[in-house]
């Protein structure tokens, strides 16, 4: 799989990997909402995306990526710790229904299950997300900020 930096950036073109454990701060969310962190569009290997180009309010050039233009593509938010205290979701999805994009959704599933993710209402948490819940820590659905009764609970 390739995993590109999903940017809307006048800093240089996005990163790519070709392992998930070649993104940098992996489990560490880079906003306080689950929506503002980190994004990634997952395709195969050899189905690399190209971010369209274009001149900025005061004339930089400018980087972005839209998620609908690639249908072979899924795109994965790191969820994460936010200020070493809650933990943020991640999320995998696609807009597509191509076979390229279900494939990819379906390895992410059985990644999962082969790491003994364990589903929580509509969420998929591992191992150490579990011990945090089972110790009364903060899973929170949506931000730091959110009220504790939105947070994530066991049955």
């Amino acid at each position: 799989m390739r995993f590109t930096e999903n940017i809307n950036s006048a800093s240089p073109p996005p990163a790519d990997y070709t392992r998930i454990s070649e993104i940098p701060n992996i489990g560490i969310s880079s906003h306080r909402s689950a929506v503002g962190a980190d994004q990634y569009f997952v395709t195969a290997i050899d189905s690399p995306i190209s971010p369209r180009v274009f001149q900025g309010a005061n004339g930089e050039t400018r980087w972005a990526f839209d998620h609908s233009k690639w249908p072979k593509s899924v795109v994965m938010r790191l969820g994460g710790l936010w200020l070493g205290e809650t933990l943020l979701p991640g999320l995998v999805d696609t807009l597509h229904d191509t076979v390229e994009a279900q494939d990819l959704m379906k390895r992410f599933l059985k990644s999962l299950k082969k790491e003994d993710f364990t589903k929580v209402s509509e969420f998929w948490i591992g191992k150490e997300a579990m011990e945090m819940l089972k110790s009364g820590k903060r899973l929170a659905t949506a931000a730091h900020e959110s009220p504790p009764e939105f947070d994530l609970k066991l049955p």
